[in-house]
């Protein structure tokens, strides 16, 4: 606990420091609120932490939000990049950009039409169920000493998995910061990116293969396969997902229990 606080303050005292600093160099950094650079404003950077950005003004090098979007009005003007990370981009025809647009962790895909819309969603969504199923299955074939270490993990103390996935999940935005206001911190920001969005995942296809094993007890199934109650639990936990709310519910704290399996499993390879 001592630990936690030490590092907590120390967090404080960086933000606190990279703001300062940030001010200096007029980069506009806003951590939980949002950035906006008015008409006639002209910044180095504009960064939102949990927060939107939005530009009228001109940005000389990168608009980034982590945990938000970013707007460019009409008279927006940035020198390099626009960067979202969980969120979208927001373009005016308008606004010019010299560098690149960048979304990630997000569900659109920039020019393929209004998302979640359109007679070929449900279609779409068979094909991203299948194509999910089949890389779940390919994992599970492929890693299944790895599947069941964490299986087991998960299976003697799911409070434990479901706390670290919680923790994991809250300092993935700080500790990008973190990388975010360090010269070289920021190289590993994509790295950072990889290993969550790959944790999660495999987290998820873990968690799956849990529930899968847990039905199959409990219906008194005969000896069954990893790849068969893989299958068994992505399907029930694709079916729940259909719920709303619920649905929505169950499919975060699956993949939040998995991805704190996935960290204790890292943890303790890191500490042999």
């Amino acid at each position: 606990m001592k630990k936690l606080s030490a590092f907590l303050v120390l967090l404080g005292l960086l933000a606190g420091f990279g703001s300062v600093c940030s001010a200096a160099e007029k980069t506009y950094v806003k951590i939980g609120g949002n950035v906006k650079v008015e008409e006639g404003m002209t910044v180095k950077n504009a960064v939102a932490i949990w927060g939107d950005v939005t530009v009228n003004g001109i940005v000389e090098q990168d608009a980034v939000s982590i945990g938000g979007s970013v707007t460019l009005g009409p008279r927006a003007q940035v020198g390099r990049n626009v960067v979202s990370i969980k969120g979208t981009v927001n373009k005016d025809p308008r606004a010019r950009i010299n560098g690149n647009i960048t979304e990630i962790g997000h569900m659109c895909i920039s020019g393929a039409g209004p998302c979640c819309k359109g007679k070929y969603f449900f279609g779409k969504k068979i094909l991203m169920f299948f194509g999910f199923l089949a890389l779940a299955l390919l994992f599970v074939a492929i890693f299944q000493k790895l599947t069941q270490n964490i299986t087991v993990l998960i299976d003697k103390n799911i409070l434990k998995s479901f706390i670290w996935g919680i923790i994991g999940s809250l300092l993935i935005v700080p500790v990008g910061f973190l990388l975010l206001i360090s010269l070289i911190g920021i190289v590993l920001i994509p790295l950072e990116i990889i290993f969550v969005a790959l944790a999660m995942l495999i987290g998820y296809f873990i968690f799956a293969r849990f529930s899968g094993r847990k039905i199959v007890l409990a219906f008194k199934f005969r000896e069954t396969s990893v790849l068969f109650e893989t299958f068994l639990g992505l399907l029930v936990l694709g079916l729940i997902g259909l719920i709303p709310f619920l649905g929505f519910l169950v499919m975060k704290l699956a993949a939040v229990t998995g991805f704190g399996g996935v960290l204790i499993a890292f943890y303790n390879s890191v500490k042999k």
